[in-house]
């Protein structure tokens, strides 16, 4: 895969761990490849409540991902996504 094949939130497989796109940039991505909830007193003062674990994957081992699509229907969940489609007009 190349840098513009990643799409946050896509599902992707390096190797044999799977995880979810979570950031991008032309030196490397994160995968979320689980999450746990925090502690109720950790919790309390965070954003969010869980803690995740994230694998990173630098630019050189991308060509041993691969994107995993919606078995349903064979579609990337990016090429399902039309964020425009329907949008009413901006006032000018």
């Amino acid at each position: 895969m190349q840098f513009n094949d990643f799409v946050k939130g896509e599902i992707v497989r390096h190797k044999e761990d799977q995880g979810v796109v979570n950031f991008i940039c032309k030196e490397y991505i994160t995968l979320t490849v689980g999450k746990y909830n925090k502690s109720p007193e950790d919790a309390t003062h965070s954003i969010s409540p869980y803690n995740e674990i994230n694998l990173l994957i630098h630019s050189n081992k991308w060509k041993d991902c691969e994107l995993v699509t919606n078995s349903q229907q064979g579609n990337r969940l990016a090429d399902l996504y039309h964020s425009q489609e329907g949008r009413y007009g901006d006032a000018q």
